[in-house]
């Protein structure tokens, strides 16, 4: 049984992805009462800051809570820990700019909290079939192998570490982040942080099955062999933390 609506904060990192400025205000569903979109532009070349500037206005009436920011650093973990930290809501939700997760589906993600079921939901893009072309071979291999590796770590089977929508509340981040600032630093994505913070709170977690789509617009701004590198030592460093914590 459905029982509320906490408030929710959707954390939107957006480096040129103008194209899709105008999708996410149009398709995200409304999911409570206190629901707030916080934007983080950061150091696009294309037209994304003025789209989004262009959006809030044109949307105001239907999404009055709209926070637009400009990223001093870089980076996509950099840009959703300075969305987090001006969050107001409850929960926090992430959905990166490129909509290949469809913003509809973030109603999924969001029920296991309003019915008590999960404290931590994130997406799979490894259970349907996905779009041609939305995803590399190496990309999906390595995706199963890190899944493989945290499932230990997360007492889960998970499937995907690297999708980019997590849900979770603003409350474990806070209390994760404050204790373990080494992992959060460490990671240029925000993924793994975001599963060591699920593992460290033992945290009830739900996958949520996604549809994944291919691009529209623009180009992947990941580094894939660069950041598998780092995402490598980071896991082997939340594999440390958890066990000394366990201590």
């Amino acid at each position: 049984m459905i029982r509320n609506k906490p408030s929710v904060s959707i954390i939107i990192p957006a480096r040129n992805e103008g194209g899709h400025i105008e999708d996410i205000f149009r398709r995200m569903p409304s999911l409570s009462p206190e629901q707030e979109l916080i934007f983080i532009e950061g150091n696009s070349s294309d037209n994304t800051w003025k789209e989004i500037q262009r959006c809030a206005s044109a949307y105001s009436e239907k999404w009055p809570a709209t926070v637009l920011l400009q990223q001093d650093g870089h980076g996509k973990a950099d840009a959703v820990w300075k969305g987090i930290a001006l969050a107001s809501g409850e929960i926090i939700m992430i959905l990166d700019a490129d909509i290949t997760v469809p913003p509809e589906s973030l109603r999924d993600f969001y029920t296991p909290f309003q019915n008590k079921t999960a404290a931590f939901t994130y997406g799979s893009r490894l259970v349907h079939p996905m779009e041609k072309g939305a995803m590399r071979f190496c990309n999906y291999f390595a995706n199963a192998m890190f899944a493989f590796l945290w499932r230990p770590l997360l007492h889960y089977p998970i499937t995907d570490t690297l999708c980019g929508t997590k849900v979770f509340y603003k409350k474990d981040y806070e209390t994760s982040r404050k204790k373990f600032p080494k992992v959060f630093d460490a990671d240029p994505y925000g993924d793994f942080a975001l599963l060591f913070t699920a593992a460290m709170h033992r945290s009830t977690i739900k996958e949520v099955p996604i549809h994944y789509k291919a691009r529209q617009y623009g180009t992947t701004n990941i580094s894939r062999w660069k950041g598998g590198i780092q995402l490598m030592n980071l896991y082997l460093l939340s594999m440390r933390t958890l066990l000394l914590e366990a201590l």
